[in-house]
C-alpha cells in the first residue's frame, strides 16, 4: 500500500485505558473559501476520521485503497511497534503544582486551554499536550481574570462552616493538579445542598455531559465511570461494599487494574485509574480503615424553609460568577506553585501529596500553616471519630464496658472473644463480621479506632492451635 508520506501527516494516540482504541489528529485543509483549516481529533474508526481518509487522503494513493485498509495499516504500524504517544486517564488537567506547569482543557470550538506558571495564567491554542476527548467531557467556560479572592466568590454556594470551607476550597483547587487526592465526603441531611455542591464542584472542575450518578455496586459500572472521568461524583451514597471501598481506594492514589473485556473471551483490559472523587449522603463515613484515612468530611449546615432558593436562581448565580472563580483558582494555583518546593511541613498524613499541595494552596490564599493544619488534622479526627459507630467498635466497647469484665483486660482466643462479643452486642450481629478469622481481620484493621476509643489490641500469634488477643482498657 502506498501510504508513505500520507499517514506521516496524522498524529496517533493510544487510549492508555484500552490499547485497541486509537486516536488520530489532522488539520483538515480548507474546501473552498467558505471553510477554514481545522484540527479533528477523532477515534479512527468515527466517521468523522473516515471521511477525511475519503475526502483527503484516498484521491491521493496510489493502488486500491479503502478506508478500511488504511485503519487496518494504522493498527499494524502500531502492533509491529510503531507506538504512538500513549493517551493518559487525565481527560481534563496536567501537570503538577511541583513541575510549575499546569494544563487544564477547556475543550470548547476553538481548542482552547489554559497554561499556568509560577508567573500567572493565560489562555492558548497551542497544544503541547494532548487531551483525551471522551463524548462525556463537556466544554468549560471561558476563565475571566480577576482581583477578587476565591474564598469571597466561592462563599455563597458553600452552606457549611468556616473550617470546613477552608477544607473544601483547598481540596477544590488541588484538584486541577495532577496526582493523589483526598476523596471528599459531603455530609448532611436532606435538603442541605449537598446535591448542589457536588455538581457545582465537577462543573468547576470537570464539566460532564453526565449528571452526579448515585455509586453502583457492580464492578464494571465503577470501572466504567472511573475510567471515563477525570473528577467522579457519586449522589446519595450509602454503604459501600468492601469491593467498592478497595476499588475507590485505587482511584485516589492511582493504580494500574485488569478486568475482562467480555465474558465471551478471556482477554484482559488495561485500566488505568487516577481521579478525584466526591461523594456526598446523608451518612457516609466509610467503615474500611484504608478508605477512611483517604477521605476528607465536610457537614452542611440545615437549609431553613426562609432561607431556601429554587435551583435555578441558585445556579444562575452560580453561572454568573464561574468565569471569575476560575480565573481566582488560575491565580491561586499560579500563587502557590511558589512556595510549594519551599514550605517544609512538620508532620506528614497518609495522603502526604496531596496535603502538601493542600497547603499550599492554603498559604497562597493568605491562610497560615499552622492554622491549615489545625484544621486538615482536625478533620482527620473527626472521620476517626464519625467511625466509632462502626460495628465491630461498637461491639467491643459495648463488652467491655458490661458487667462481664470486672477488670481493665479482656484476654481469649480469637473464637472465644468473638463469641463473646457477638452475644453480648445489642445491635445486629451480622454486622460484626462473619466469623472468628473475619473478627480477626477486622480488628486488626481498626486497632487505630479502639485506641483512639481508650483501647488497646494485642494480638498474639505464638500458639500453634489458636490465635490470642488481648483487649485493655486505657482509662
Amino acid at each position: 500500500m502506498q501510504l508513505d508520506g500520507y499517514l506521516e501527516n496524522i498524529e496517533l494516540f493510544v487510549d492508555a485505558n484500552d490499547p485497541n482504541v486509537i486516536y488520530g489528529e489532522v488539520v483538515v485543509p480548507s474546501i473552498g473559501a467558505t471553510t477554514s483549516p481545522y484540527k479533528l481529533f477523532a477515534d479512527i474508526t468515527d466517521e468523522k476520521f473516515k471521511s477525511y481518509l475519503r475526502q483527503f487522503l484516498i484521491p491521493n494513493t496510489e493502488g486500491d485503497v479503502t478506508v478500511s485498509s488504511i485503519i487496518q495499516e494504522i493498527k499494524d504500524i502500531i502492533a509491529l511497534g510503531g507506538n504512538p504517544d500513549t493517551i493518559t486517564p487525565r481527560v481534563r488537567t496536567a501537570g503538577t503544582l511541583n513541575t510549575g506547569l499546569i494544563e487544564y482543557d477547556l475543550n470548547n470550538h476553538t481548542r482552547d486551554y489554559v497554561k499556568i506558571t509560577s508567573k500567572g495564567w493565560k489562555l492558548t491554542r497551542k497544544h503541547k499536550h494532548k487531551f483525551l476527548k471522551r463524548n462525556t467531557l463537556g466544554t468549560q467556560v471561558t476563565p475571566q481574570h480577576t482581583q477578587k479572592s476565591l474564598l469571597e466568590l466561592l462563599k455563597p454556594f458553600v452552606n457549611t462552616d468556616t473550617k470546613s470551607f477552608i477544607l473544601f476550597t483547598t481540596w477544590l483547587v488541588q484538584a486541577f493538579s495532577v496526582g493523589n487526592h483526598s476523596a471528599l465526603l459531603i455530609m448532611a441531611e436532606k435538603g442541605s445542598g449537598k446535591s448542589t455542591l457536588t455538581k457545582m464542584a465537577r462543573t468547576i472542575v470537570d464539566p460532564s455531559k453526565l449528571n452526579a450518578t448515585t455509586l453502583s455496586e457492580k464492578k464494571d459500572d465503577l470501572f466504567s465511570a472511573l475510567s471515563n472521568s477525570y473528577f467522579v461524583a457519586f449522589d446519595n451514597t450509602e454503604e459501600l461494599s468492601t469491593e467498592t471501598s478497595n476499588i475507590l481506594c485505587s482511584a485516589v492514589t492511582g493504580a494500574t487494574m485488569a478486568k475482562r473485556k467480555l465474558y465471551t473471551t478471556n482477554e484482559l483490559g488495561v485500566y488505568e485509574l487516577h481521579n478525584t472523587v466526591i461523594l456526598n449522603g446523608i451518612d457516609i463515613i466509610p467503615t474500611r480503615s484504608d478508605l477512611a484515612s483517604r477521605c476528607l468530611l465536610i457537614k452542611l449546615k440545615s437549609v431553613t424553609e426562609t432561607k431556601r432558593m429554587t435551583d435555578s436562581y441558585i445556579n444562575s448565580r452560580f453561572n454568573n460568577a464561574l468565569p471569575e472563580i476560575l480565573g481566582a483558582i488560575f491565580n491561586t494555583l499560579s500563587q502557590a506553585m511558589n512556595s510549594i518546593n519551599i514550605i517544609a511541613p512538620q508532620k506528614l498524613p497518609r495522603m502526604a501529596e496531596a496535603y502538601t499541595e493542600m497547603l499550599a494552596i492554603a498559604i497562597a490564599l493568605g491562610i497560615s500553616e499552622s492554622t491549615f493544619n489545625e484544621i486538615y488534622f482536625e478533620n482527620l479526627d473527626k472521620i476517626d471519630k464519625e467511625r466509632k459507630n462502626i460495628a465491630i467498635v461498637d461491639a467491643i466497647i459495648e463488652y467491655m464496658e458490661s458487667p462481664h469484665v470486672t477488670g481493665k483486660k479482656l484476654q481469649g482466643t480469637v473464637t472465644e472473644i468473638f463469641n463473646k462479643v457477638c452475644t453480648n452486642y445489642s445491635g445486629q450481629k451480622n454486622k460484626i463480621a462473619a466469623s472468628a478469622s473475619h473478627f480477626s481481620r477486622k480488628l486488626r484493621r481498626e486497632y487505630s479506632v479502639l485506641y483512639a476509643a481508650g483501647y488497646t489490641v494485642n494480638f498474639d500469634n505464638t500458639d500453634s492451635k489458636a490465635s490470642r488477643i488481648e483487649i485493655i482498657k486505657n482509662k
